[in-house]
């Protein structure tokens, strides 16, 4: 692999990163992708523990209710939710999920699953940002449908469909009722399950995190890359000499060490 086929980058949203390749040729060849990353924060995969920061593995695991652009807005277009809309004094929020899409052990997403997602976030064992802010904020959770869900409030808010979205923490990841009902939250931690494009293969602490794509997500169909590992390289001279050598593909990177990288023809992105 040459060096332009490799990316450095600097402040990098690696789900956009690891499915969007360099080039079209890169992408043929290459069923494997390997991201050298500084911290995995507290490496859970429970996205209510250490939630207040988004871990990049947590966006190929796992869909947001409500989808954003790629400048964090909220949209219909990228979340489990495909339009919602508000009430007239904006304490009533209707989300409509879509139909068919399956977590990881191929039960059907539905809006239970939407509510308990929810409702875990804000328990009081969540760890997420905005855990505090919605337990203030929002007054009920209901499901009318399989389909449908409604949040309300206790007072008027424009914020839901943020703070649901990728825009801010992983309040809005949807997660498997039945899976962490029959399991427990412990063996949910261990061998996390959800909607996202990538699935779970094993996480070795201190090392390495490694995913596996679905057969055919609803949002990307079949993924560009087979595998997806994400590695713990604390040291950026390491990270800098792996990818130098090829052996990783992504690395993040500080602002002094870019010109130097640039120089030598790798592509640096900015996130």
């Amino acid at each position: 692999m040459s060096r332009l086929s490799r990316i450095v980058a600097l402040f990098l949203v690696l789900a956009v990163a690891a499915l969007t390749p360099a080039g079209p040729a890169w992408a043929q060849a290459k069923s494997e992708l390997t991201i050298a990353l500084s911290s995995f924060s507290a490496e859970t995969l429970d996205p209510a523990l250490q939630g207040h920061n988004v871990k990049y593995y947590f966006s190929l695991m796992f869909d947001y209710l409500v989808g954003t652009t790629p400048e964090g807005q909220p949209s219909q277009a990228g979340g489990l939710s495909s339009k919602w809309e508000a009430s007239a004094d904006h304490k009533r929020w209707t989300f409509h999920l879509r139909k068919g899409v399956k977590f990881h052990t191929g039960e059907e997403m539905t809006s239970e699953d939407v509510k308990f997602s929810l409702q875990r976030a804000m328990s009081k064992h969540s760890t997420t940002g905005y855990a505090g802010p919605l337990r203030t904020l929002i007054q009920d959770i209901e499901t009318p449908a399989p389909d449908r869900v409604v949040i309300v409030t206790k007072e008027p808010t424009l914020i839901i469909p943020t703070y649901l979205s990728r825009s801010l923490s992983t309040e809005g990841m949807v997660l498997s009722k039945k899976y962490i009902e029959a399991n427990g939250d412990d063996a949910f931690a261990r061998k996390p399950v959800g909607t996202g494009p990538f699935k779970f293969v094993e996480q070795v602490v201190g090392s390495h995190i490694k995913l596996t794509a679905v057969d055919n997500h609803w949002r990307l169909g079949t993924a560009k890359y087979k595998t997806v590992t994400f590695k713990l390289v604390p040291e950026e001279t390491t990270r800098i000499a792996l990818l130098r050598r090829g052996d990783v593909d992504v690395a993040d990177v500080s602002r002094e060490r870019v010109q130097e990288l640039e120089r030598e023809g790798f592509p640096v992105h900015l996130r």
